[in-house]
């Protein structure tokens, strides 16, 4: 699942490293089902909890994509996430380092010329095509 949690005219990103890129990466919040029978939206609100420590009121699906059909099944699921509210986050893992990152909305189409991340830039892409610009 990728969330695009909206708050106060910024979407919340995350930067945290990526070994396998060996760099930091600034993405939206993100991750796996914990187990098969987990409904993405469950998943959704579970991440948006652990990474950017906020619970949401209000969930809209943007859609879902194959994230490399040729080589694999995976779905990945995007949800805009809407009337934000801070909660105490479940502690991060010993292996996670996350910044939560506030990006004003008026950034979207020049934050899309920076990202290198395909599962941000779709759901920003959602996001753009929602606000229409």
């Amino acid at each position: 699942v990728v969330i695009v949690p909206i708050e106060d005219d910024h979407v919340l990103m995350v930067r945290q490293p990526r070994e396998a890129v060996e760099t930091y990466l600034l993405e939206l919040p993100a991750g796996k089902l914990d187990a098969a029978d987990e409904a993405p939206i469950d998943a959704a609100k579970r991440e948006l909890a652990e990474e950017v420590g906020r619970a949401a009121a209000s969930w809209a699906y943007l859609g879902g994509y194959f994230t490399a059909p040729a080589v694999l099944t995976e779905v990945m699921h995007c949800y805009v996430a809407r009337q934000l509210t801070v909660i105490d986050a479940p502690p991060q893992d010993d292996d996670e380092e996350i910044e939560v990152v506030p990006v004003p909305l008026t950034q979207i189409p020049s934050l899309l010329a920076e990202v290198r991340d395909a599962k941000t830039l779709i759901g920003l892409m959602h996001l753009a095509r929602e606000l229409g610009i």
